[in-house]
C-alpha cells in the first residue's frame, strides 16, 4: 500500500553568513505545521534536537570564486516519528522523500533551492541538498528509496551553500523547503 505523508517545512539558514570581523547576528526561524500521520523531524547530525540546519556563519563572499563553488556539506537526518500511527513495523518497507523549494529553484539544472528574497539578503547563492549517496536532490523529484527497519527510521542527507553567479553578495540566508515522505 502506498502512503504519502506531509512533513513539516524546514529552513536551512546561514546565520549572518557574511558578518564582518567582530560583528554577529542570530536569527531564529521556525514554523508550526500539522505533521500529518507521520511527522518528520529535521535533525542536524550530532544533535538530538530537531530544528534548523545551520550552514555556517564564518563564510565570506570571497569564499566563492566561480559558479558552483560550495561550502563544506552539513549533514542532517530526516527522522520519521513513528508513534504507532505510521505502521512502520515489519520488514520490507521503503520511503522516498520529495523536497519542494518554497523560494524557487536555482542553478542550470534546477537542482538548487532558492533563498528568501529580502532587503539586505544574500544574493547569487542557493542551497544544494544531496542524499546519502551524494546525489543532488531536485525540487519536486522523489529521492531514491531508503529502507525502513524496526530500528532505522532516520535517513541521511547533507546541505551546502552553492554560488549561482561568480560574485556573491553578502547577507542573511534563509531557504524554506517542504518535505513529503512516500512510504511503501
Amino acid at each position: 500500500m502506498k502512503k504519502t505523508f506531509m512533513a513539516l517545512a524546514f529552513g536551512l539558514a546561514s546565520i549572518s553568513a557574511f558578518a564582518d570581523d567582530g560583528i554577529g547576528e542570530v536569527r531564529f526561524i521556525g514554523s508550526i505545521k500539522d505533521g500529518g500521520t507521520c511527522p518528520i523531524d529535521v535533525t542536524p547530525v550530532g544533535s538530538t534536537t530537531p530544528g534548523t540546519v545551520f550552514l555556517g556563519s564564518n563564510i565570506r563572499p570571497t569564499d566563492f570564486k566561480a559558479i558552483g563553488d560550495a561550502t563544506t556539506p552539513v549533514n542532517f537526518q530526516l527522522k520519521i516519528d513513528d508513534s504507532g500511527a505510521c505502521d512502520l513495523t515489519g520488514g520490507g518497507k521503503t520511503v522516498k522523500f520529495t523536497f519542494t523549494a518554497q523560494n524557487g529553484v536555482e542553478g542550470a539544472t534546477g537542482n538548487l533551492f532558492g533563498i528568501q528574497k529580502a532587503i539586505d539578503a544574500a544574493e547569487n547563492i542557493a542551497v544544494g541538498i544531496t542524499d546519502r549517496n551524494g546525489t543532488s536532490v531536485t525540487s519536486g523529484i522523489p529521492t531514491a528509496d531508503y529502507r525502513i527497519s524496526d530500528t532505522e527510521k532516520a535517513f541521511d542527507f547533507s546541505a551546502r551553500l552553492v554560488a549561482t553567479h561568480a560574485t556573491v553578495k553578502p547577507g542573511p540566508i534563509v531557504s524554506e523547503v517542504g518535505i513529503t515522505a512516500e512510504i511503501k
